[in-house]
C-alpha cells in the first residue's frame, strides 16, 4: 500500500484548502490540539493504526492504543469536556464541512481534467444519499455517497463492545430505521453498486478521509453489535425525537483510504469514455 502517502497527502491538502485549518478551526466546536493537523507523527499514526492492520478480521489482533502523551491529552480533552448535545449546531458544522470537501472534491477533478462535479443529490428524499458525482459529458451518475464526520474518540467504546479500541471504532453511523430506510431506497432505486459511505476523520491520533461500499455497511449493520447512548436533552425538540442514540461502528482496519477513492473514479472515467 505505498499509495497510503498519496492519501496522506491529500488528507493535508484537504484541509488546507479554502480558508484552511484556521477557517475550520472557527467552524468546528470543541477542537483538540491537533485538530485538522495532520503532522509528521500523525502520519506515523496513520500507517500503524490504519495501514499496517487493513484487513484484519479478527479484532482481538489489533493493536492497542499507544497510550502514549497523544492518548493521555486526548483523554484529558474529551472525558474533562462533554457538550451537551445540539443538533441545530451540529447542522450548521456539518453544512460548512460538506461545501468544504465538495468544492476540494470539484478542485481535485479539474487539476486532473476530469469531467466530474460534485453536487447535492436528491434533496426531497432525505433518506437517500447525501451527494452525488456526475460525468458531465455523459450525463451518468458515477457515484452517490453519505458525507459523515468524526472529530471526537468514542474513548470508552472498548468497555461498552467487546474488542473494540477508540482509534479503530469511532466511526458511528446510526444504526436504527434511519439506515433501514436508506437501504431500501438505494436498492430499490438499483445504486447499490454505486452508493459509498465517507467518512472524514480527524481524533488525535488517525486523521484522514475512508469510506466503503454500501454493501460492506449493510452487511456490517445486520452483523455487529449496536450501542444505545444515552438520551439527552438535545435530542429532543418540542418533545420530539430528533436525535439518533442507536449506533453501530464501523472498524477502521475494514476501510479504503482516500485516493482508492480517486482510483475509482478515474476507472469509472476511463470505462465511460472508452
Amino acid at each position: 500500500m505505498e499509495n497510503y502517502r498519496e492519501s496522506f497527502s491529500l488528507y493535508r491538502q484537504l484541509v488546507s484548502f479554502g480558508n484552511g485549518r484556521q477557517g475550520l478551526l472557527g467552524i468546528v466546536g470543541q477542537p483538540h490540539d491537533t485538530q485538522f493537523y495532520p503532522d509528521q507523527k500523525s502520519g506515523g499514526y496513520y500507517k500503524q493504526l490504519f495501514i499496517d492492520q487493513v484487513g484484519i478480521l479478527d479484532n482481538k489482533k489489533l493493536r492497542n492504543p499507544p497510550n502514549d502523551a497523544t492518548c493521555q491529552n486526548c483523554k484529558g480533552h474529551f472525558l474533562g469536556n462533554r457538550p451537551k448535545i445540539d443538533h441545530q449546531n451540529d447542522l450548521k458544522i456539518g453544512t460548512y464541512l460538506e461545501q468544504h470537501f465538495m468544492q476540494f472534491m470539484n478542485e481535485q477533478f479539474n487539476l486532473r481534467s476530469w469531467p466530474f462535479v460534485c453536487e447535492r443529490a436528491d434533496t426531497e428524499r432525505l433518506n437517500m444519499p447525501d451527494f452525488k458525482i456526475t460525468d458531465t459529458e455523459t450525463g451518468s451518475i458515477v457515484l452517490y455517497f453519505e458525507f459523515k464526520c468524526i472529530f471526537k474518540p468514542f474513548i470508552m467504546v472498548g468497555r461498552k463492545i467487546d474488542n473494540t479500541h477508540c482509534y479503530s471504532h469511532s466511526m458511528t453511523l446510526d444504526g436504527d430505521d434511519k439506515l433501514n430506510k436508506q437501504k431500501q431506497l438505494v436498492y430499490h432505486n438499483g445504486i447499490k453498486d454505486k452508493t459509498v459511505y465517507i467518512y472524514w476523520y480527524d481524533i488525535p491520533c488517525v486523521k484522514g478521509v475512508f469510506w466503503q461500499f454500501c454493501d460492506y455497511v449493510f452487511d456490517y449493520r445486520a452483523r455487529a453489535e449496536t450501542y444505545s447512548r444515552v438520551r439527552q436533552d438535545g435530542d429532543y425538540r418540542s418533545g420530539r425525537q430528533v436525535g439518533h442514540v442507536d449506533k453501530i461502528y464501523l472498524p477502521l482496519h475494514q476501510m479504503k483510504h482516500f485516493q482508492e477513492l480517486l482510483f475509482y473514479l478515474e476507472k469509472n472515467l476511463c470505462v465511460s469514455h472508452r
